[in-house]
């Protein structure tokens, strides 16, 4: 891997698609040994190269021992500068105007976007300063993030978090008896990056106005991967190239809501399911815009008292997160779930790179241009057992 790099640097050039395509195939190869290694604690990470990245004119290597959590409030793109990562140029790229010259062939005041131009096999992959910027705008907008789902900075293809499967038994000692073993069972769960496609169009008016060009298509990208990310984390099949979400986790908590909801029965029963797992009591509901304000129309049911039912003292400190997100066509009908839970159980793992094609003639007669953008990224749960969903809810 480190060759290609290194050939790439010596003759001041950019990868040829040949070379991206072979870099990519043993970025999967290294991934999947690294992490298994790392996993069975064989090996610690080797500061070796797992992923190429463009800086003034040459590329910057990558650490696998970089991956991690990010913090609820903490910049993925701030923490690559950190790093080193971003250079004082690319800095101030301007996603607009680099968009601008890529479609019009035109670079006057758009040099330094150009020098930073990287072409792969799908596409022109973006400067890590410009993507960055992108995932760090759909993780604020995706409901699973909100409700306090984690980040995982994924430097390889492939990772193994650790999860505790069974815990540690205590029992009363007395003395000159022996003390009995109590070792914690573990187990794994996998990240393995998947491929998510993003395509949203602009008008063609656009194209000379380059800060608006650039705004509008971030943010219809960002809308979008935000989007979908919250559909698979919550009804992903785990099959056809999707990651697998929490209606089809074993172990996922599930209560029968039976209708419209005309209490808060249901809700005490869940929380009561997922208190047994030993799991912190719920913070968070996400369900949809129709049951949120359904949930605000319930009545106290005395007779000629036309009061708001109260919360609750178990959701006093409950978060709601109303998403169009979530179903309400379940069952062949009008049927929605309700997921509670301790979502920061729920991880999204995120490659850093976006990849993007310019379709210049598709829309062309609808006086549009299109972006599709290609980011690749897996969602996992690490304990199924904290999280739970009343299921068949009409209102």
């Amino acid at each position: 891997m480190e060759s290609i790099i290194e050939a790439g640097q010596a003759d001041r050039r950019d990868l040829t698609p040949a070379e991206i395509t072979e870099y990519r195939s043993l970025d999967v190869q290294l991934g999947h040994a690294v992490a298994s290694a790392e996993f069975a604690g064989e090996v610690r990470h080797d500061p070796r190269v797992t992923d190429p990245e463009r800086v003034s004119g040459g590329y910057a290597l990558r650490r696998a021992s970089e991956a991690g959590y990010l913090n609820r409030d903490e910049s993925l793109r701030e923490r690559i500068d950190r790093r080193g990562l971003i250079t004082d140029e690319e800095r101030e790229l301007s996603f607009g105007k680099m968009l601008r010259g890529i479609i019009t062939g035109e670079w006057r005041d758009a040099e330094a976007e150009n020098r930073a131009l990287s072409h792969g096999s799908a596409g022109i992959v973006l400067p890590l300063s410009i993507s960055a910027g992108i995932i760090d705008r759909f993780r604020t907008q995706a409901t699973v993030l909100r409700a306090g789902a984690r980040t995982y900075e994924m430097t390889a293809a492939k990772h193994h978090l650790p999860k505790l499967t069974g815990g540690i038994t205590a029992a009363w000692h007395f003395d000159n008896s022996t003390i009995a073993d109590s070792d914690p069972s573990f187990g794994a769960v996998e990240l393995e990056a998947k491929t998510l496609t993003a395509l949203c169009k602009a008008p063609l008016s656009l194209v000379e106005d380059a800060p608006a060009l650039g705004e509008a298509v971030e943010r219809e990208l960002a809308a979008a991967i935000a989007t979908e990310v919250d559909r698979a984390a919550l009804y992903g099949t785990g099959a056809s190239g999707e990651p697998l979400g929490v209606v089809n986790t074993s172990g996922v908590e599930s209560v029968a809501g039976g209708g419209a909801l005309s209490s808060f029965d249901k809700v005490a029963d869940i929380f009561a399911a997922i208190a047994d797992n030993n799991a912190p009591v719920p913070a968070d509901v996400i369900l949809s815009n129709r049951t949120r304000f359904a949930l605000g129309k319930l009545k106290t049911g005395i007779t000629n008292d036309n009061s708001p039912l109260p919360l609750p003292d178990f959701m006093s400190g409950v978060t709601f997160h109303p998403t169009s997100q979530v179903l309400t066509t379940e069952g062949g009908g009008s049927d929605a779930r309700v997921f509670v839970g301790g979502f920061e159980e729920l991880v999204v793992g995120i490659r850093h790179q976006l990849t993007i094609q310019i379709l210049q003639e598709r829309f062309i007669s609808e006086g549009q241009i299109g972006f599709l953008a290609f980011w690749r990224g897996d969602i996992a749960i690490l304990r199924p057992g904290a999280i739970g969903m009343i299921t068949g809810v009409t209102s």
